[in-house]
């Protein structure tokens, strides 16, 4: 069995005779003599001179010794001592012992004091262990044994497959990895165990390896010696050469970085490897080509000793290699010698049967009384009769002859045999220790069964092993406790019932004493089995009814109270269809009457009162019973704080989606379908016209439910505000526009007809004015912004005015003189959309505006901006409302924080723009909204509210002192320049204070300069600016590679605007650049830095004296390794150079994010000359710049980017981001080309009308191509007309022909 568990293949009884030698045992000593002589001078040194075997296992975390901790216990045996002329090989016991990998557990100690004592294994007991010390925790003996019987499980099939594969490694590649993955499943496990036939389940073993939740298993797993062989190999080369690289260089291999066997093992024994060499190059070599790869021990220490390329080579080289032949173990002349003489080795003489018979006994029970008590005489007879004591011992597992063992026990057929006849030893044990206990027995009994509780004496204890042997050495019995408890525990608990010990001592013979208290056992065993079988009766009809009965009553309640929310609810919405007609209808009549978003507990219960489904006052249980279906509702949402239409019927959200996504399909937006529907633009619509869309969008299933929802009172009529509000004004402004524009006729289309009219076709000659217009308002705009910087400065300055005040055409004619603008005022004016003041058109409704209304004869500051500027003012006002709900409310929060002046500067404008999340350009807002260039005055923000403002601040303190301000729509401003405010409602004019206007005139007057920012020490932009970039990206050599992505060394203006948002500064780039460059065209890093750029000049100036170029530095292979500087090749190159800067400050300027300073960092200076810094730089291309010395982009080396808000309330301007145009939105204007409706498509396809519906989708329903070429029939038409065409195509015979016809 054993030679089968190994996986041996040859003849077993040969071998058993070749290693017994006639003897019916095998030991250490005939497999491996050297071994076992080995192992017993250990333990009689271990003994002899440390201590106990077990004794070694103290203090060891979870009992596993790991080979150095073996080493230090037992240091002092590898050296002699007085008793021992001979030193011990401490670390071959230790390879001999470890059952584990690289461990040694407390089973293998035991099992060599079991080895040299001769004693069986269960006799022993830990090192400072006692039963009454384990804990709860300790694992039972059940489980022990299950984890006992994994390991060995596992030792046994890994030594299996180990000798059939010819090593751990081999087993992996050949057995369980055959198809080379690197990983197996439990299911490939299963197949090995299951085609070698193990005994252990795949499952154990691989829980044994991975555990039970791992998935895969891979090579580490199933052979962790190889890891750590090849740890201790990377330790031993540091320990040898100092590092692995140089030992790979000191490595001699012919194909070296490829190393053979016998190469490998010289290697492993000039470093004194102590792990196994030959599993280790196993592990590595892959393929079993007979070859590995050094790089695949340590390949950073491989890439120091060996270049890349060599390296790279050797791995094609690898792949290509054969499998080296596999080669028959060699038998050396002393094994076979041995082996010879092992087998004419004379036999041992046999064992007696009886003898034999007590050895299997004693293996298997511990003990001839337990196998006496549990299987040879089960009954408790005391006796057995030869067929009866035949039976037994067959059961017991004797193989041996029954007539030979009875011949030897000398006892006729016809005789009994008793306990004394099979193991007489037992009986003069037991009655020694019957002799030795007459007189203190009694007592020492009494005394134990006291100690161990109140109710001891009366129930009585059990003794465990240390208690016996206290008991044996009160007595003075000086055998073996053990041994003797075990014949006194026949159940195998590992303790002895004080109550069976008493009745021993009390029995006055000694034969009868011990199987007296067999007896007891057996009548306990009795009762045991008795107790069970009553425990184990089956109940009868009438217990079984009433228990049944009573389980399914209680299951009935719980599934009734489980399910009656459910019914509840359905209950609920029953009850409001019957009553309202539609759950949605009750609720908007009933339920949420006022049109709450969510309703709370109160209103629901008010909802259900108004529907009629609660009393007035409803009692406490049914306000419980309202609680738990509210509860209910609400449990499908857990984020909702409310109760929601979508709660009690889900369907109708997707119905007013779906709703708004099919009109978007079939009309192509929202406000083109109630369009459609209402031509006139009443902003309402039918229910029948309602029906009729939802027809025509394909959403039939959701008429109903729509219907209610939008008309809950049954009045007929749907306000579309109510679908989506902004599509119902669009559509309303399409309406009136379309009824303004000429030639409209509302008769001529109908509400499903062609919309064409919505896009009004424009003459060449209309298109050429407009063009001419935009043209001469750009050429406007930007001449003003060329003198006065922005449209709001050249406003104030030459047009005297200000933000909230609109000018006439006197006015207007007078600022274009002062901005030196030669174009015609009078078509500048029609150009921006103002009339004269003659022109009748105060009846006339102008557009809206977002921030101020004029009439048409009066030009405001947004006319002479950009007309895309109204986009910024509205989402402006929009993220008021938005963060403060009102601008009311606004002026409140800012009265809160102390601006208490009713004005803002620039600092508080600012810090409302970050407040209310304003996306757009906060600076020109401001400048847009300023009255003088410092301030904004809240008037000009918005009349309305600062009036109630005042009112309320006039309210809060009576006595606050309100500062004078402007009105915020003043009069025109006629030609002799600002003229008087408006007059309130009174009809009287406010008087102005003249010194508020001295100071007005002061501040208009000044020169246009650079925006300062109040609170900041007057410090210069430039200064601000190198401040921040020092604090964002650490200086400003970093900073200026954020500037400069592609390294153009000399950046432009448009090329700076484009990159300044990378380092997050609050002010404009125009102002950043006027500050640092001036009216220069260029700016370098020199212009951003100077300081730094003249260190780092002065360090060029260093490298080029010594190494001619920059990228000579880098190639030096002393200084740079691969290319690359770190802190101390930097200080090494710096005292090479004799560079007069520390290098610590360059390294810090210059290194990048990675840690070392590469070509990269310093490519930039190339463009300068060090000779003349000053000089003007050369200007790198892009395509040079593109692919630098490193090969790749500076982007990774930036640092992130700052996100959130900071600790001022301030945040990062986001990024600049463009988006591709849509393809797949909507357009409003020229609809896409797609198939018409098709109204026969609930016309079924028969063989008879096959043919007409072909003919209908080709004539009807696909109509693209016949559309396409209309319109481009039409436009050429349009730009052709027909008299032209004829004229230039006919020939001028057949139209004289013509006219003399007519």
């Amino acid at each position: 069995k054993a030679l089968r568990t190994l996986g041996f293949a040859g003849n077993a009884s040969k071998a058993w005779s070749a290693l017994a030698g006639g003897r019916k045992k095998v030991t250490l000593a005939d497999l491996d003599p050297d071994s076992a002589s080995l192992l017993s001078k250990f333990y009689q040194a271990c003994v002899t001179e440390v201590s106990p075997v077990l004794s070694l296992m103290d203090g060891v975390e979870a009992l596993r010794m790991t080979r150095e901790v073996f080493l230090q216990r037992c240091a002092n045996l590898s050296r002699k001592s007085h008793l021992r002329k001979y030193t011990i090989d401490v670390n071959g016991v230790f390879s001999r012992l470890c059952s584990q990998p690289q461990r040694v557990i407390v089973e293998d100690l035991e099992w060599l004091e079991c080895y040299c004592t001769r004693k069986p294994r269960h006799t022993l007991k830990k090192a400072g262990e006692s039963d009454s010390s384990e804990g709860d925790l300790a694992p039972t003996h059940a489980e022990a044994r299950e984890m006992r019987r994994r390991r060995e499980g596992l030792r046994d099939f890994k030594r299996q497959l180990s000798h059939r594969c010819g090593g751990i490694v081999q087993a992996w590649r050949k057995a369980l990895d055959r198809e080379g993955n690197d990983l197996i499943s439990l299911e490939d496990l299963a197949q090995v165990v299951e085609a070698i036939e193990f005994e252990v389940p795949a499952k154990d073993l691989w829980e044994e390896i991975v555990g039970p939740e791992a998935e895969e298993m891979t090579l580490r797993d199933w052979c962790p010696q190889g890891a750590m062989a090849i740890k201790e190999f990377k330790k031993r080369c540091v320990d040898v050469y100092g590092s692995t690289g140089l030992a790979f260089a000191d490595f001699k291999a012919k194909r070296k970085p490829l190393a053979n066997k016998d190469e490998f093992r010289t290697f492993c024994a000039q470093i004194r490897l102590r792990s196994n060499h030959k599993m280790l190059f196993d592990y590595l070599d892959t393929r079993g080509v007979g070859y590995i790869q050094m790089a695949h021990i340590d390949m950073e220490g491989c890439t120091e000793a060996i270049d890349l390329k060599v390296i790279s080579q050797a791995e094609q080289e690898y792949t290509v290699l054969e499998p080296a032949p596999r080669k028959q173990p060699h038998i050396s002349v002393y094994r076979r010698a041995k082996e010879m003489c092992r087998a004419s080795k004379r036999a041992e003489e046999p064992p007696s049967p009886l003898e034999e018979l007590r050895t299997v006994l004693v293996k298997r029970w511990q003990s001839s009384v337990r196998a006496w008590a549990r299987v040879l005489d089960p009954k408790g007879k005391g006796r057995l009769t030869k067929d009866e004591f035949i039976v037994g011992v067959s059961v017991a597992g004797y193989t041996g002859s029954t007539a030979a063992l009875w011949d030897e026990m000398g006892l006729a057929d016809d005789s009994h045999v008793r306990l004394r006849d099979i193991d007489p030893k037992v009986i003069e044990d037991c009655a020694l220790f019957k002799s030795l206990s007459v007189k203190q027995l009694g007592r020492i009994i009494t005394a134990l069964e006291v100690d161990s509780g109140p109710n001891g004496k009366k129930t009585g204890c059990e003794i465990d092993l240390n208690a016996f042997a206290e008991v044996c050495k009160r007595i003075g019995y000086n055998g073996d406790p053990q041994a003797l408890l075990l014949h006194f525990d026949p159940e195998g608990n590992g303790t002895v019932y004080s109550k069976n010990l008493r009745h021993f001592h009390e029995e006055k013979k000694d034969e009868k004493a011990i199987m007296s208290l067999l007896k007891r056992y057996h009548t306990q065993q009795n009762d045991k089995l008795r107790q069970h079988l009553d425990g184990s009766r089956i109940a009868n009809t009438k217990e079984v009814t009433v228990l049944q009965d009573s389980i399914r009553k209680k299951g009935q309640q719980q599934w009734s109270e489980k399910i009656q929310p459910e019914k509840d609810r359905r209950l609920l919405i029953s009850e409001l269809s019957r009553g309202f007609g539609s759950v949605v209808r009750a609720w908007k009549r009933a339920l949420n009457p006022s049109g709450y978003g969510e309703l709370n507990f109160s209103q629901f219960v008010d909802g259900l009162k108004r529907a009629a489904l609660a009393p007035p006052r409803p009692m406490e249980a049914e306000i419980q019973q309202f609680q738990k279906l509210f509860n209910y509702l609400l449990g499908s949402d857990p984020s909702a704080t409310g109760l929601k239409l979508a709660h009690l019927d889900p369907k109708i959200e997707e119905y007013l989606q779906e709703l708004k996504m099919r009109c978007c399909e079939r009309y192509g937006s929202i406000w083109a379908a109630f369009d459609a529907f209402d031509p006139e633009g009443h902003g309402s619509i039918t229910i029948d016209t309602l029906k009729h869309l939802c027809q025509e969008i394909k959403l039939t299933d959701g008429i109903h439910r729509l219907c209610h929802y939008f008309d809950p009172d049954g009045q007929g009529e749907v306000l579309l505000e109510e679908i989506d509000r902004e599509a119902a004004e669009d559509a309303k402004d399409a309406a009136e526009e379309r009824k303004e524009g000429p030639g409209f006729n509302q008769h001529s289309h109908s509400r499903r007809g062609d919309k064409s009219f919505l896009r009004v076709r424009e003459s060449p000659e209309v298109i050429a004015m407009k063009k001419a217009q935009e043209d001469l308002t750009s050429k406007m705009r930007v001449k003003l912004k060329k003198r006065y910087q922005t449209i709001p400065k050249a406003w104030r300055t030459a047009f005297q005015a200000q933000s909230d005040i609109c000018i006439e055409f006197e006015a207007f004619e007078l600022g274009l003189a002062e901005a030196g603008i030669d174009l015609e005022g009078r078509d500048l004016w029609y150009a921006l959309g103002c009339e004269m003041h003659d022109v009748a058109v105060a009846e006339k409704k102008r557009p809206r505006r977002y921030w101020i209304e004029a009439p048409q004869h009066m030009m405001t500051l947004l006319q002479m901006m950009d007309p895309a500027f109204e986009e910024p003012l509205a989402d402006f006002e929009f993220r008021i409302k938005e963060r403060w709900g009102s601008w009311l409310k606004a002026f409140k929060d800012l009265h809160a924080q102390g601006v208490d002046k009713l004005q803002l500067d620039e600092v508080a404008f600012r810090n409302m723009c970050h407040e209310c999340q304003f996306r757009g350009n906060p600076g020109k807002l401001f400048d847009f909204f300023t009255a003088n260039g410092s301030l904004v005055y809240f008037k000009t923000l918005n009349f309305e509210a600062t009036e109630e403002f005042k009112e309320w601040l006039l309210a809060v303190v009576p006595n606050a002192q309100l500062p004078p301000d402007r009105q915020a729509t003043p009069p025109k401003v006629g030609k002799a320049g600002l003229e008087d405010e408006e007059k309130g409602e009174g009809g009287d004019s406010d008087q102005d204070n003249p010194e508020d206007e001295a100071a007005l005139e002061s501040e208009e007057e000044e020169p246009p300069k650079l925006p300062e920012v109040p609170g900041l020490n007057r410090k210069d932009w430039a200064t601000l600016f190198r401040e921040h970039l020092e604090r964002r990206f650490g200086n400003t050599l970093r900073a200026w590679r954020a500037l400069d992505p592609r390294e153009l060394a000399a950046l432009k203006p448009a090329e700076f605007a484009k990159s300044y948002a990378a380092t997050g500064f609050g002010a404009g780039p125009k102002v950043v650049w006027a500050s640092l460059v001036g009216d220069g065209k260029y700016m370098t890093f020199r212009e951003l830095d100077p300081e730094i750029f003249d260190l780092l000049m002065r360090f060029k100036a260093s490298c080029v004296a010594v190494y001619e170029t920059l990228e000579k530095v880098f190639l030096d292979k002393d200084i740079a390794k691969s290319g690359q500087l770190e802190e101390a090749d930097f200080k090494k190159l710096c005292s090479r150079v004799a560079a007069t800067l520390p290098a610590e400050t360059l390294f810090a300027i210059l290194v990048n994010n990675r840690g070392f300073v590469s070509a990269r960092e310093v490519q930039f200076l190339n463009a300068f000359d060090e000779k003349n810094p000053r000089a003007r730089p050369r200007r790198q291309s892009i395509d040079q710049s593109a692919s630098g010395l490193g090969g790749s982009s500076l982007r990774s080396q930036f640092p992130p980017r700052t996100m959130g808000i900071g600790p001022l309330a301030t945040s990062m301007r986001p990024r600049k981001v463009t988006l591709a145009k849509a393809s797949s939105l909507p357009s409003l204007y020229q609809l896409p080309l797609r198939p018409n409706w098709n109204d026969r498509h609930y016309v079924m396809d028969q063989p008879g009308n096959r043919d007409l519906s072909v003919l209908h989708l080709l004539n009807h329903v696909n109509v693209e191509e016949r559309e396409r070429v209309r319109r481009r029939v039409v436009e050429k038409i349009r730009l052709v007309p027909t008299v032209q065409w004829l004229a230039e195509h006919l020939p001028q015979s057949e139209m004289q022909y013509d006219d003399d016809d007519d």
